[in-house]
């Protein structure tokens, strides 16, 4: 059973990632809660620490796909990673980072701060993989190993913006592109 607290740091990151952190309040979600806005603010005083949790959420998220996607090859790492961003489109949603990241100069600093954690995980992650990858000759691609991550994150972030605008078809597109590029040997 989930708890109140959980509850609200759920639905907190479903509104951020639908209509953006400064497009929703502590009303909305005791509406979907049927509680009172005080019971929101007493499991999280402030806006800004509600943010701060559901980027928690998410590290402890990519924390656990790291350790499940371990054993797998680089290649598979690579389509494990960008199967994340296929599912947050599939749900007509966009990714976290992506949309903190546009409301970066009107959001708390303790929000800016955790999000560069976050994103500190992910690029030094997918920055890793790229490097094993091409040791091990299993990726092949130009260019130092940090840069091909973050243009790979950037590519599949706007990809699964892009498609609530172009369609799944071509956030498709984007994917195979990146996959194929890194396999061609």
């Amino acid at each position: 059973m989930t708890s109140t607290k959980e509850s609200i740091i759920n639905i907190a990151d479903d509104l951020i990632r639908k209509r953006g952190y400064n497009a929703f309040s502590y009303n909305d979600i005791s509406k979907v809660l049927s509680v009172k806005n005080a019971a929101i603010h007493y499991h999280f005083p402030s806006k800004s620490d509600l943010g701060v949790a559901v980027i928690d959420l998410h590290i402890q998220k990519i924390d656990h796909f790291i350790k499940a996607v371990n054993p797998l090859s680089e290649p598979e790492k690579v389509e494990a990673f960008l199967n994340i961003y296929e599912q947050i489109q599939t749900n007509n949603k966009v990714c976290l980072v992506g949309t903190l990241a546009t409301d970066w100069d009107t959001i708390d600093e303790k929000i800016q701060q955790k999000l560069t954690v976050f994103v500190g995980i992910v690029g030094d992650w997918l920055s890793a993989v790229m490097e094993e990858g091409l040791k091990k000759g299993s990726l092949t691609f130009k260019g130092d190993p940090r840069t091909r991550a973050l243009l790979i994150i950037t590519s599949i972030m706007a990809a699964a913006q892009m498609a609530k605008i172009l369609g799944p078809a071509s956030f498709k597109s984007v994917k195979n592109a990146i996959i194929n590029e890194l396999n061609r040997q």
